[in-house]
């Protein structure tokens, strides 16, 4: 078999990846609150597309909270509002879900891109200690001069992501 014929698919890009989740999201909830507004009625709808909203916020950040509640209320008033089949609002009442759904986003999207914002920041925190100790380790390991350096080199490149470079003192010249 040909190696080529066996490379693994491309990952999607990550707002490929929002895009299609939240797409999922609203349409599970969609289907939701179909069923919940003809066995327990509107209201219980409306909560159910909340409820997704927040969940797309969660999973995938404020622009899919804005988009998830954009389009909930969008379906919310054109299949389960009076009139039916329209983007028409009946009453004034009806502008309620669409002021709900948008602050219900903005709010979801927000802790979401905290919460991510403080793992982000928590798994950096790791990862540098990680490196530290990966260092200290090695350092103590070190034998020789050589080994001090190519310790140091390589928890150099871990942290800043560069190559360098450690010079000596020899005479009047910086010495590898």
């Amino acid at each position: 078999i040909d190696g080529n014929l066996a490379e693994a698919p491309k990952p999607l890009h990550p707002a490929v990846r929002q895009a299609l989740v939240t797409a999922l999201v609203v349409a599970l909830t969609a289907l939701l609150a179909l069923a919940a507004k003809t066995l327990i009625g509107p209201v219980a709808a409306a909560l159910i597309f909340v409820l997704g909203i927040t969940v797309a916020g969660a999973l995938c950040g404020l622009v899919s909270a804005l988009a998830a509640s954009l389009v909930a209320f969008l379906f919310y008033n054109f299949f389960l509002t009076e009139p039916a089949f329209s983007f028409r609002f009946a009453t004034s009442r009806d502008i309620a879900p669409l002021v709900i759904f948008n602050l219900c986003g903005l709010v979801a999207g927000i802790l979401a891109g905290r919460l991510k914002d403080h793992a982000e920041a928590a798994r950096l925190g790791n990862l540098r200690l990680e490196n530290l100790l990966e260092l200290r380790r090695a350092l103590q390991a070190a034998d020789r001069q050589q080994d001090v350096v190519a310790a140091v080199t390589k928890a150099t490149y871990n942290v800043v992501g560069a190559k360098v470079s450690l010079f000596r003192p020899e005479g009047a010249a910086l010495v590898a």
